[in-house]
């Protein structure tokens, strides 16, 4: 009984978190069968962060109770949470997207905005933790006309469920990075499942 328990619950957690709310909510994906490029680029518009409505109520807070705790801290931690975008998250979405077969290419014919709406952080200290998550909506359009929308996907409560499994993300940046790379991987399965590739 005992030796049946762990692939039991593994195999729950990842259905539980494998792809969460992933819903297509105009459009039709079919257009990509077959399509094995596509370019990326990312917006934050009008991103809420944890309880705070507004990105910049939560960075205000965060970078004065740093600079609190130590001059220059909460500064530093600005302009990392500013840069990881680029630097981490965004190449983690391409990669877990990648993981179904799909390279990046300025130049293929379809573009995916991938727009992030909701960031939870998450914490983790030992002895209590609370998962990072994310929402956000992919957007796939024509990249010679991004004007033309071929479809809009849903993408909300994204969690890395590996993280949340076993725990190892101590790291704000490194337990976001985790989301961002479901968050790929998840809207490219359902791309994929549903393009009939």
């Amino acid at each position: 009984m005992k030796k049946l328990f762990l692939p039991l619950f593994l195999a729950l957690a990842c259905s539980a978190y494998g792809q969460r709310g992933i819903k297509l909510i105009s459009g039709s994906v079919a257009e990509l069968k077959g399509e094995t490029t596509l370019n990326f680029e990312f917006a934050y518009d009008e991103v809420r962060v944890g309880k705070f409505a507004d990105e910049k109520d939560y960075i205000d807070k965060k970078k004065d109770e740093y600079n609190k705790k130590e001059p220059g801290r909460g500064d530093k931690w600005e302009q990392d949470w500013k840069s990881d975008r680029p630097k981490k998250l965004e190449p983690k979405f391409i990669e877990g997207y990648g993981d179904f077969g799909v390279t990046a290419k300025a130049d293929s014919k379809y573009t995916l905005i991938f727009n992030t709406t909701f960031i939870e952080p998450g914490y983790n200290v030992y002895v209590s933790r609370k998962n990072a998550s994310l929402n956000g909506i992919a957007t796939l359009v024509l990249t010679s006309d991004k004007s033309k929308v071929i479809a809009k996907i849903t993408a909300d409560n994204i969690i890395n469920y590996g993280n949340a499994v076993w725990g190892y993300d101590f790291d704000t940046g490194a337990r976001l990075e985790g989301v961002y790379k479901s968050a790929g991987s998840s809207i490219a399965k359902f791309v994929s499942k549903n393009a009939g590739k």
